[in-house]
């Protein structure tokens, strides 16, 4: 099974690559636009009435849903044995200062087994003018944090297993003494299993580690994954990172969990309700702090910044999405002290 997915992965990404090369110098999208845009807000649980208080919370949620429905597809592995790796990370969004505890990363080992694992490998890099990750697990130093070849048995390390698969659990906050502080911001995350007797010139693919891709329904992925093949393993020049734009390989499965400390103005802020997203009908924008007296400003983007439609509507109000073709947009609110952006679906 998991050879015949190896074989729909490799055309796919080996296509995805060719798509990259022969597009590189096609008319970009107006990205400045885009990325001004992504501005993604967060649900936050309840807090005190008064003053402010630091809580947990999930800060990024980018999971695969049922596992049973999603096919992991995306191979990340690093081999002991030639000291080749494809590297692969993906960004996250922090909307204040937090403080990171907790790393999950969900994959599928396709021996069912880890009696190849010998170590894995986390890091988290700041995000480059270009939008990319800073640095790359090759060049010591250049992450926020890098936790290289633990031991699989490391009580900083929690594997949970199941007939989908093996999931990665890094306590962050047990392996450096303290939570990782990281300021509001775009960051990258890269992870990848270490395989002894693993070769790619003659590769064994069912002692390799799959990723997941997160759940269709996530909405708040930011940017396409990004991958790195400085051994030229495929045989292309992705020697710095390259993005996945194909669609079943462009995100990962991860969640991160930390803390975090906001004001009651901010709680209130991050309590807007947009629902239901996806959505193949109206979608409702909600502020549970508004007496029916706030203007709101919308505005709709598609992905490339064009704008598609705006208005402006008073209390609770539904917004008409009938005339948007299916796919992902970008809903601006501006309220009378601040501006959230957040990504929407049209089923």
């Amino acid at each position: 099974m998991y050879n015949k997915i190896f074989k729909v992965m490799k055309k796919k990404l080996l296509l995805g690559i060719l798509l990259v090369c022969i597009t590189s110098n096609a008319q970009e999208p107006n990205k400045s636009n885009v990325q001004e845009l992504i501005k993604e807000f967060k649900i936050a649980p309840s807090l005190p009435a008064k003053g402010s208080k630091t809580y947990k919370t999930l800060l990024w949620d980018q999971n695969p849903g049922v596992l049973g429905d999603t096919t992991p597809v995306l191979i990340n592995t690093h081999s002991n044995q030639d000291d080749a790796a494809i590297w692969t990370a993906d960004d996250f969004q922090l909307t204040s200062a937090s403080e990171i505890t907790k790393i999950k990363i969900f994959g599928a080992w396709t021996s069912g087994t880890l009696d190849n694992l010998t170590g894995v490998d986390l890091y988290i890099y700041t995000n480059s003018s270009d939008n990319l990750p800073s640095g790359d697990p090759s060049e010591a130093g250049t992450g926020l944090l890098e936790i290289i070849n633990l031991d699989p048995t490391s009580t900083f390390l929690e594997l949970e297993h199941s007939t989908e698969g093996f999931h990665f659990i890094f306590d962050i906050e047990a392996y450096n003494g303290s939570p990782l502080p990281l300021q509001e911001g775009i960051y990258w995350v890269s992870f990848f299993p270490r395989i002894d007797n693993f070769t790619y010139a003659d590769p064994d693919w069912n002692m390799a580690w799959f990723a997941y891709p997160p759940d269709a329904n996530i909405t708040n992925t930011l940017s396409y994954a990004q991958y790195i093949d400085k051994e030229m393993i495929f045989g292309d020049d992705s020697t710095t990172w390259s993005s996945l734009e194909e669609a079943t390989v462009s995100n990962l499965a991860f969640t991160i969990e930390g803390t975090t400390t906001l004001s009651v103005d901010e709680f209130e802020e991050n309590s807007l309700s947009i629902y239901p997203n996806p959505t193949n009908g109206p979608l409702t924008i909600d502020n549970p702090s508004d007496d029916g007296s706030i203007v709101t400003h919308y505005t709709v983007f598609d992905i490339n910044g064009r704008k598609m439609s705006t208005g402006k509507e008073t209390g609770m109000f539904n917004l008409n999405m009938e005339a948007l073709s299916a796919g992902p947009y970008f809903l601006q609110l501006d309220l009378p002290n601040r501006s959230i952006t957040t990504k929407i679906i049209k089923k």
